[in-house]
């Protein structure tokens, strides 16, 4: 019989902090950046060891949203300064 592993699709996450709780998701920094992601795709989240497992796909998605808004955020902020 074969037993399929539940968190086969899923990243372990060692988090920064965890901003925030909320009915649907949680508010995390990781490695700098601050995102939020849905709790149906988070697993095992540990908040003395700050981990937690996220579905791989939501994470490089978010991460990918966060890391992108950051650097619009400091692209502008030196357009500003220049003009």
């Amino acid at each position: 019989m074969f037993n399929k592993d539940p968190l086969h699709y899923h990243t372990k996450v060692k988090f920064d902090q965890l901003l925030e709780k909320r009915e649907k998701a949680f508010w995390f920094e990781i490695n700098g950046v601050k995102t939020w992601m849905p709790k149906k795709c988070c697993k095992l989240l540990n908040e003395e060891d700050k981990t937690v497992y996220i579905w791989t796909k939501v994470l490089e998605s978010n991460m990918m949203k966060a890391r992108e808004y950051l650097k619009n955020l400091k692209k502008d902020k030196q357009k500003k300064l220049v003009n």
